[in-house]
């Protein structure tokens, strides 16, 4: 079986919602296609869009995987001294 790249169809959108200064930092993760499964620390918790919550002082693994392609896996952590994650993150290849 030819295994494809999720990166020419896979799209990953990250918005960052600010509650306030002390709260956890949420990012809303969105995959092309939908039907790639998303896990947050190995746990699977749906597919084609999610909220994941990263707590203060913590990092978070995502992974977004779907049959005959390549996962993507991402860590956002919300720490300090660490780069915050972006508002917005594309993966798209050419």
């Amino acid at each position: 079986m030819k295994v494809k790249s999720l990166l020419p169809v896979f799209s990953m959108l990250l918005s960052l919602l600010f509650v306030n200064a002390s709260a956890s930092e949420k990012v809303t993760v969105t995959t092309s296609p939908q039907t790639a499964k998303i896990f947050v620390n190995g746990v699977l918790m749906g597919s084609g869009k999610i909220t994941v919550t990263v707590p203060k002082k913590e990092c978070v693994t995502v992974e977004i995987k779907l049959e005959g392609y390549i996962q993507e896996t991402r860590t956002y952590c919300d720490k300090k001294g660490m780069s915050e994650p972006p508002s917005t993150d594309y993966t798209i290849a050419g």
